[in-house]
């Protein structure tokens, strides 16, 4: 860290002068401060800062959340056990000092909670299977649940020992009845979970995340049940049920990604945010009700929003989207089977201000097909036109996202009738493929606008993070 008005040199003497007329500020700031800073970093980094000074002894006892990495304290545990020894065979002694490290691991992370004296509020570490098979995990919640009253958060991510990585069996949690009741937030990371006793006393639990967990329909079932306080609910990658029914009145955000199910109902008159992202379920097996549905997120080609808003056989699938104000979907813009559905979403979300369009990063052109196969009687410059995309477009939209632009002509026509028809449009970002297709973005800048207070914003993407929130 520099300091403004501090200078060093470094003598011919080989001695360091340091001239600081102030002091050290971090050292000046109070204890509540530092802690703070400490809580940010994981438990050994907090831990190791005790060499700073007397002062910093104690400090890290005091942090109100704990992290376990592994990566930061197996790894350095397995090379000081290898450099205590000399081996013949360094490949098995390495198996073994690691082995020793995983153990070691359990050892510390129970010492560190014993001597931890504050009020922790968050509590987050990853450990091996052995932890979970010779109960280590278990005595460390109620370890933590008995001594930190003031504990609130919870996560726990499971992962593989030494060498088992490619025969990674998810682990089984073993935990009392009742070791949750005083949490408001859990999470569970590659686990499995058979059993729903845990959760029977969760009145307090608001916040559930489940990610790579694998529990079959009664687990599932009796945990949406008996957490009847749950406002935020993640189900993520997760297997081994085939049937999710949500009725919760007091959920608002519920994120439902990577899931395969036979049927699908959602019953929340106060959700607020809904995801849903490659989750895949038959159409006439899925219904949503959620009247106050503000935000919706769909990012896959299974469910399409204008397919779930449909009336299929007089029966409205998705019966929320009168109230809909933000609005992200997948949706290719350059094939007309596609195309032709926006205007039907839009004419639905009369209240629509923000919509996300994430344009296709690849797709294979025989899979569906373009609006050149398909000869209009009109101009393609009037497509967008002659679909009328509804009053929304006119006198409510005001942001608007695309991501994946390619330049293609489709696209670029769709930009050009939101600039110069949106009359309350007040912003326009266009994520920009590669360096023709900002050359092409570039175009749109010289358009004559129906919105006096738009700007439009040209911007690089990077595919890695493609569904990054940069809307919500």
């Amino acid at each position: 860290m520099s300091h403004t008005n501090s200078t060093s040199s470094i003598l011919n003497t080989g001695v360091r002068v340091q001239n600081d007329k102030n002091g050290d500020l971090i050292s000046k700031l109070p204890n509540e401060i530092l802690t703070n800073i400490l809580s940010k970093l994981h438990i050994d980094e907090a831990v190791r800062c005790i060499v700073l000074s007397k002062r910093w002894e104690g400090l890290w006892k005091q942090t109100s959340h704990i992290e376990f990495d592994v990566d930061h304290m197996i790894i350095p545990m397995t090379k000081l056990l290898h450099s205590r020894a000399l081996s013949p065979h360094p490949g098995s002694f390495l198996s073994k000092s690691k082995a020793e490290g995983v153990y070691r691991y359990g050892s510390v992370v129970f010492q560190l909670i014993c001597r931890h004296s504050g009020d922790m509020s968050s509590f987050r570490f990853m450990h091996f299977q052995n932890s979970l098979s010779i109960g280590e995990v278990g005595i460390w919640v109620d370890l933590l649940v008995e001594r930190k009253k003031c504990l609130k958060d919870l996560s726990l991510k499971c992962l593989p020992d030494l060498g088992e990585v490619s025969k990674l069996e998810i682990s089984k949690p073993r935990f009392r009845c009742g070791v949750f009741d005083c949490l408001g937030s859990l999470e569970f990371i590659d686990y499995t979970i058979d059993f729903g006793y845990v959760f029977e006393n969760c009145k307090k639990l608001k916040t559930l995340k489940l990610k790579r967990t694998r529990l079959d329909d009664e687990t599932l079932s009796g945990i949406l049940e008996n957490c009847e306080a749950l406002e935020s609910l993640s189900l993520i990658q997760s297997t081994g049920f085939t049937r999710l029914i949500i009725r919760n009145s007091k959920l608002k955000v519920l994120q439902l990604h990577a899931l395969w199910v036979d049927e699908l109902g959602i019953y929340t008159p106060n959700l607020d945010v809904l995801s849903l992202d490659s989750t895949c379920c038959l159409l006439q097996n899925v219904s949503i009700y959620a009247p106050y549905l503000n935000t919706f997120r769909s990012y896959n080609y299974y469910i399409l929003f204008a397919r779930m808003s449909s009336l299929e056989e007089e029966r409205s699938i998705l019966r929320s989207h009168k109230n809909l104000s933000k609005l992200s979907m997948d949706l290719d813009l350059n094939y007309i089977e596609e195309a032709m559905e926006l205007p039907f979403v839009l004419r639905l979300c009369i209240n629509l201000q923000v919509l996300e369009i994430v344009l296709p990063f690849y797709r294979h052109k025989s899979s569906v097909s373009s609006l050149s196969d398909h000869p209009l009687s009109y101009p393609m410059s009037m497509f967008w036109e002659r679909l009328e995309l509804c009053n929304c477009i006119r006198q409510r939209l005001k942001f608007l996202y695309m991501r994946g632009f390619k330049g293609e002509v489709e696209e670029v026509e769709f930009a050009k009738y939101l600039i110069t028809r949106a009359m309350m449009m007040k912003k326009i970002t266009i994520l920009v493929h590669d360096n023709y297709s900002m050359d092409v973005a570039k175009t749109l800048l010289s358009l004559p606008k129906a919105s006096d207070n738009l700007s439009i914003n040209l911007k690089y993407f990077n595919a890695y993070y493609y569904h990054m929130e940069v809307l919500f």
